[in-house]
């Protein structure tokens, strides 16, 4: 609440909120005093609140699992977002490293995704994003050479079992390194001070890396 104060505070997966809690909140909420865990004095916080579930809450409160009066104060307007199912234009045909890593929260020069067909958009995800998320990362563990194709993406289910990846192929750390910069210089067109800025070096390093990878064509 602290760092929220004059801001906005977010919670996440309000649904699971124990009853215990939901009171402590609602008064807060309220009130705008709160204490710190452990302490004694008293503070205030101005900030306005988002949350967001997976939960059914009216059935929640039909349960005695989640209070109404605490849904009532939260839910002065409510947006349902479609699951991904329902919202496939959103999945690229052949995704981009940075879409890549905004979805696992990896880094864009972990993969270069180089993907033939749909492959990715022909599938249910029921476990929605984070299903899309683990499909991701499992391809990534997959391939050898940095480049995601459609064989190795597998979904997990009765219809397509989940196989252990074949172990990849053991790449030096030179190697590594030469792909990163490659990358970055194709995201960056080029520019060699945003790519030295990535890595946080100075230009001067890269032209030395540029020359002994051979990347200063």
């Amino acid at each position: 609440m602290d760092q929220a104060d004059g801001g906005t505070l977010y919670l996440d997966r309000i649904g699971v909120l124990p009853l215990a809690l939901q009171g402590r909140l609602l008064n807060a909420l309220e009130t705008g005093y709160y204490r710190r865990v452990g302490g004694r004095e008293m503070r205030r916080a101005n900030v306005r609140i988002i949350s967001s579930t997976h939960d059914d809450l009216p059935a929640r409160i039909q349960a005695n699992t989640f209070r109404s009066d605490l849904y009532h104060r939260l839910a002065g307007s409510v947006h349902g977002i479609p699951a991904l199912r329902e919202r496939r234009e959103d999945i690229p045909a052949s995704p981009t490293p940075c879409w890549y890593a905004c979805v696992t929260r990896m880094p864009c020069d972990v993969i270069s995704t180089r993907m033939r067909g749909k492959k990715p958009v022909q599938y249910d995800y029921p476990g929605n994003i984070h299903e899309l998320k683990n499909t991701l990362q499992r391809a990534a563990s997959r391939c050898a050479d940095g480049h995601i194709r459609a064989g190795h993406i597998r979904f997990a289910g009765p219809s397509s079992p989940a196989v252990p990846p074949a172990p990849p192929a053991m790449r030096s750390l030179k190697q590594i390194e030469a792909e990163q910069i490659a990358l970055l210089l194709e995201n960056y067109h080029g520019h060699r001070r945003e790519v030295a800025e990535e890595p946080g070096i100075s230009e001067r390093t890269l032209y030395r890396k540029l020359v002994r990878y051979q990347l200063n064509r």
